[in-house]
């Protein structure tokens, strides 16, 4: 009896596992944008789920399913498929039953033959083909019969060498064409009514920064014959797909970019202008050239490692994008802020469930449906929103539009069904911020890292605080004033000084009267060993707290990812380096210092620099948004600052002038540099040694 109950257990067992297997698709997810501008995922509620997926057998034509490259939704609600071997146009109804297939033939009606067409596009009862194989566009009449052939176009604008390969084709409200050629980085083709080639429109630009311009000055400037040979163009990136939305307006995406992997996704002017824009955390646009729509430039997933690359972009009648990433299978939904509102999908070649992609190719907005083509399974899945998919959308459309009070009851139902939806912590920060409940306001936007809603409320509760105690924090003014006055007048009649320990009394001299200070630390031996060590100490505790106890606004990295590690370095560890390689180099330029008098100087050195920092911090919970700006341009004026003190220190302790001091402080930087890449090329060899040592240690145990 024992023996059976056990079998069945493990029989269920088995049953569970192969079940969830089976059924178990892709988790929908979102980016949690920090503030650093990492992204980071979050599961989330599914938005999308499958609600079927069609393959070529369903209708009997398993050839012309075969590497399916593109899919059009006509104005009617047709729907047309193509690409791969067949040299077919399938053609279904809305609801994805067989309409017809179209064999495209010529004049004499003799079948033409196409393979690997890219794109296709229907207007004003003709069929317009992208046959990129062959460099040409295929106009047909809805049997299938050719009207037109457009190839290369004959004009002085087309740049000699041009490889004409359409891979895209629509028409914009206006009647002009435009045309995507494979590797054309000058744009999109565009075409008059008449079918003429007038020129190219919204190309990609290349970035460029101060580097780059300076060292283009300096090739200019030193290029000869041989160097110009030589040298290398950065050109902008190729669009690969595009759509118009429903104000007439281009969405381009851009697929893979190096780099920071930004701009994958643009919205384009009639003029050629970016006019797709993100809110910064100051309440500011950026165009989206400057966003990331993707994770990183690299991820890893499932063990695996590539560039993302969005291959096809469509966009609904309420204006949100649909991007499909082609390394992962991945779809993002993108409203016209950018906002991601979810993705889902993936597979990296397994896509043997509903939902998950072998290798998904092509995309298409079909009401509130939405349409994956997967060329390697020869299958299109058809994927609907959820119950939650659609609250969330109808919230954020409010939002869009500024109706916050009617999103609220909204957000509020997206957050008890998705409690770490950032979507739905920024619509409820605005609505009660516009209904006056600023405090409610300040925990939705932080929760949502809504720093513009944040710093609204903020300033409202801070007018609030201030107009409420204004007569106290008068009567403190005044008594803190006269406070400083009266101990300015009692310090000056005092022989004997407020601070007897000379030591201490030096370390803090220096920030104020820096030559007398250090000429004392150098003739008198006014340093100490022990002030030295609790200034860079108190430094190091300065930095982790301005990144874990500053105020929400003045954040600037998530406490998630942050490493004490890194902040030792930059602070304990850098001066210690700088004190060390200074001391060494400075020897041999026959400087006076000693060890600990260079140490000792260093430390005291950046004295205004950690007082400001712990200014800062404790600071950063009262300043709005607009203070930060302010505190930026202090935090110069302390560098420049500490820069002057370490300059004066360096001079008194090593007996220099202020030219010998450039001089050892530039071959300092340059020892500091080597010390650390000797570093790191010790710890590399020293893990190579540990892995040799192990790798036989491993050898002898099997053996």
């Amino acid at each position: 009896m024992k023996t059976f109950k056990r079998i069945a257990l493990i029989l269920l067992a088995l049953i569970m596992v192969f079940s969830t297997t089976i059924t178990v698709g892709a988790e929908s997810f979102t980016h949690i944008n920090e503030a650093d501008s990492t992204t980071s995922i979050a599961v989330s509620r599914d938005a999308y789920i499958v609600a079927e997926k069609i393959q070529a057998s369903d209708y009997g034509l398993e050839d012309s399913f075969e590497g399916i490259n593109d899919i059009y939704r006509a104005d009617n609600g047709d729907i047309y498929l193509v690409g791969g071997e067949g040299s077919k146009i399938v053609v279904l109804n809305n609801d994805y039953t067989l309409k017809r297939v179209i064999t495209v033939t010529d004049e004499q009606g003799e079948a033409v033959e196409f393979s690997d067409a890219k794109g296709i596009y229907m207007s004003d009862e003709q069929i317009y083909l992208c046959d990129t194989a062959n460099s040409r566009i295929l106009i047909l009449d809805m049997e299938g019969k050719i009207q037109d052939i457009w190839t290369t176009p004959q004009s002085s604008l087309i740049p000699k060498g041009f490889l004409f390969q359409p891979t895209k084709i629509e028409k914009d409200a206006d009647g002009f064409y435009y045309v995507l050629s494979f590797g054309c980085y000058y744009g999109a083709l565009t075409y008059s009514p008449e079918g003429e080639f007038i020129g190219f429109y919204g190309s990609n630009r290349v970035k460029a920064t101060a580097l780059d311009t300076l060292s283009y000055i300096w090739d200019l400037m030193t290029s000869n014959d041989e160097k110009k040979s030589q040298s290398v163009k950065t050109l902008p990136y190729s669009f690969v797909d595009f759509c118009f939305d429903k104000d007439g307006y281009m969405v381009t995406c851009t697929g893979a970019t190096s780099g920071t992997g930004t701009g994958q996704l643009s919205k384009i002017s009639p003029s050629g202008s970016v006019i797709l824009f993100q809110r910064t955390r100051d309440g500011k646009f950026i165009t989206s050239e400057s966003v990331n729509f993707l994770e990183n430039s690299i991820i890893i997933r499932y063990n695996k490692q590539r560039v993302q690359n969005i291959t096809a972009v469509d966009v609904d009648e309420n204006g949100y994008l649909y991007a499909l990433e082609n390394s992962y299978g991945l779809i993002y939904v993108y409203d016209e802020e950018c906002n991601l509102i979810t993705a889902f999908g993936g597979g990296i070649g397994n896509g043997a469930q509903k939902g998950l992609f072998k290798n998904a190719t092509a995309l298409c907005v079909n009401g509130d449906e939405l349409l994956v083509a997967d060329s390697e399974s020869a299958s299109i899945t058809v994927f609907k929103p959820t119950d939650f998919g659609t609250l969330l959308k109808q919230a954020q459309t409010l939002y869009l539009a500024g109706d916050y009070e009617e999103a609220k009851p909204l957000w509020e139902q997206v957050l008890s069904l998705d409690r770490g939806n950032q979507l739905a912590y920024k619509g409820l920060a605005m609505a009660s911020y516009k209904e006056g409940n600023y405090e409610q306001a300040l925990e939705y936007a932080e929760s949502g890292m809504d720093y513009n809603v944040y710093d609204l409320a903020f300033q409202q509760l801070f007018k609030s605080f201030i107009a409420d105690n204004f007569i106290w924090f008068f009567i403190g003014a005044i008594a803190l004033i006269v406070g400083i006055i009266l101990l300015i007048i009692k310090g000056s009649k005092r022989k004997t000084p407020i601070i007897k320990n000379v030591k201490l009394r030096t370390a803090l001299a220096s920030a104020v009267h820096p030559f007398k200070a250090f000429e004392e630390i150098k003739v008198k031996k006014y340093g100490s060993l022990v002030i030295a060590c609790v200034v860079i100490a108190l430094f190091y505790v300065a930095k982790v707290l301005e990144t874990t106890a500053s105020g929400f606004l003045f954040t600037t990295v998530t406490s998630r990812e942050y490493n004490t590690l890194f902040t030792l370095a930059q602070t304990i560890g850098l001066v210690v380096l700088w004190a060390v390689v200074n001391w060494l180099v400075c020897t041999l330029f026959e400087g006076k210092g000693r060890f600990n008098e260079v140490f000792v100087a260093s430390a005291y050195s950046i004295i205004p620099l950690v007082i400001y920092t712990f200014i800062r911090v404790i600071t950063s919970h009262f300043l709005p948004l607009d203070g930060l700006a302010f505190m930026d341009a202090l935090y110069v004026l302390v560098l420049i600052y500490t820069f002057y003190l370490l300059c004066v220190a360096m001079m008194s302790v090593h007996e220099f002038t202020f030219t010998k001091f450039l001089l050892t402080s530039l071959v300092t930087v340059f020892g500091m540099l080597l010390v650390v890449f000797i570093g790191f090329m010790i710890i590399i060899l020293l893990q190579q040694f540990w892995n040799f040592i192990y790798a036989i240690y491993m050898e002898l145990t099997f053996r």
